[in-house]
């Protein structure tokens, strides 16, 4: 019998959750860590859709990486997701920052997924990624293989100029790693959230940066982790949620 406690023995064993930021909540979050598991869903979010579909697929362990409670509850009204989550039976692991600076964990990710070479931490804690494109681009062409092997509906940049070889990138909003990305030598920093004010820093610095969206440029860790589980615990069904959600500003 493969119980919750496993599970969240195994993930933080990878990616340990003392790692995560202070100000961050992850681990088990809902629900009882003795239960038997019947099935586990991965999921960047925890929704009432992906509560559905778990329920569809008789999992009761739904592992995400945004925490499914965050700020502190006032209420726990019939609408809330926690709600629903515990009528349901399901238990809830979130693995947040300790994700994001493991090792094999989303920025790793993310840095295999556009090919990086040589990809190494950006940061002394492990946030964030540095390497070489596969072959040098513009500004211009870097958006487009971002969008292409991030499946980006859309994006947002500033074009730098000259042709771009090293980048820096982190998943989820990493705006304020510019400074970082540009004094290690990065020609360009791929991350998402980026606020206005890092835009134009990015011009004063003569430096290309690409917002791919907090989605798509996340999301990249939750095949890699569903595999990763499954071929931990062979005997359970692990399956990707199909209903992760993707909040898009662009048409």
């Amino acid at each position: 019998m493969t119980t919750v406690r496993d599970v969240f023995g195994y993930i933080d064993s990878f990616a340990p959750f003392g790692a995560a930021e202070k100000w961050d909540n992850v681990g088990l979050l809902l629900g009882d860590e003795n239960a038997a598991v019947t099935g586990i869903v991965a999921a960047l979010d925890l929704t009432a859709d992906i509560l559905n579909e778990a329920a569809g697929l008789g999992a009761n362990l739904v592992v995400t990486h945004h925490p499914v409670i965050f700020d502190p509850l006032k209420r726990l009204e019939s609408s809330s997701v926690v709600y629903k989550a515990v009528r349901l039976g399901v238990h809830v692991i979130s693995a947040h920052t300790s994700l994001d600076v493991a090792p094999e964990g989303v920025n790793q990710a993310l840095a295999e997924t556009l090919e990086l070479r040589d990809p190494a931490p950006l940061c002394e804690d492990g946030l964030g990624r540095i390497g070489l494109l596969p072959y040098a681009m513009t500004a211009r062409q870097l958006a487009g293989y971002v969008k292409e092997r991030l499946g980006c509906k859309g994006l947002r940049f500033y074009e730098g100029p000259g042709q771009i070889s090293c980048v820096a990138l982190c998943g989820g909003a990493g705006g304020s790693l510019l400074e970082e990305a540009c004094h290690q030598g990065a020609q360009a920093l791929i991350t998402a959230d980026v606020k206005h004010s890092v835009f134009l820093e990015a011009k004063n610095r003569n430096m290309t940066v690409i917002d791919g969206g907090h989605f798509a440029t996340e999301n990249v860790i939750i095949p890699r982790l569903a595999n990763r589980l499954c071929h931990r615990f062979p005997q359970l069904p692990v399956t990707v949620a199909s209903a992760n959600m993707e909040v898009t500003e662009w048409l």
